[in-house]
């Protein structure tokens, strides 16, 4: 969720902010914040990589030459994958970047290429802006100490790491400690990964916290 937040062509963007200004006070762990600093360095790359070969397509082009999205689009089927960063999301954000600049189906290709190069330095800097707002409207509470063992157990006889890596197991025991030791809180898990609601789903029961938000569900 903090990723979709902080970058604004991710497609969960608007959730994720409206999911955070709801006036409930947020918090994650050490792992969740060594997570989103991983991830965001990562994203930030392979976005601007992909801003540069957009922008080295367009150059291929007389500036006084029009352009249709199409053209880009077609362009785009024969660009390789860079990072995490696939072919069907190159396209979905292509959609967004054009929509954002108000373009018609045929635009000036040097209008085009000067937009796109002014978008890619003021979405960098716009990106690192919004990594800092966040990571400092967030609470960030410890890492857990132990993994109760009735969870564990649950997970190992549901097969649930089929669900979720390593990582997303050692953030779920964080919370479910911490909203052991704070049971006033009312604590709420949130994450746009269907996989892991699913998991969390399952164990319910066996968690010191009841509450969870996904993209497609939310307990009640």
């Amino acid at each position: 969720m903090v990723i979709a937040y902080i970058f604004t062509l991710d497609s969960l963007n608007k959730l994720s902010k409206e999911t955070m200004k709801d006036g409930n006070s947020c918090h994650f762990s050490l792992h969740v914040r060594k997570e989103v600093i991983n991830v965001f360095r990562r994203k930030s790359e392979e976005y601007k990589n992909f801003f540069l070969r957009l922008c080295d397509f367009v150059r291929n082009y007389n500036k006084s030459e029009f352009l249709s999205k199409s053209t880009i689009h077609n362009a785009i089927d024969k660009f390789e994958r860079i990072g995490k960063l696939d072919i069907k999301t190159m396209h979905k954000v292509l959609d967004r970047i054009w929509e954002m600049f108000g373009f018609g189906e045929n635009q000036l290709s040097g209008t085009i290429l000067s937009k796109l190069t002014k978008f890619t330095q003021d979405s960098s800097a716009e990106h690192y802006h919004s990594k800092g707002v966040v990571l400092n409207k967030i609470k960030q509470i410890p890492n857990h100490s132990f993994k109760d063992e009735t969870v564990l157990n649950l997970i190992e006889k549901e097969n649930l790491r089929r669900f979720f890596h390593k990582k997303d197991e050692e953030i779920l025991f964080d919370l479910n400690e911490y909203a052991k030791e704070h049971p006033k809180l009312d604590l709420c898990l949130v994450s746009w990964d269907d996989d892991f609601i699913d998991a969390v789903r399952i164990l319910s029961n066996q968690l010191s916290f009841k509450k969870y938000i996904g993209r497609k569900f939310k307990s009640v």
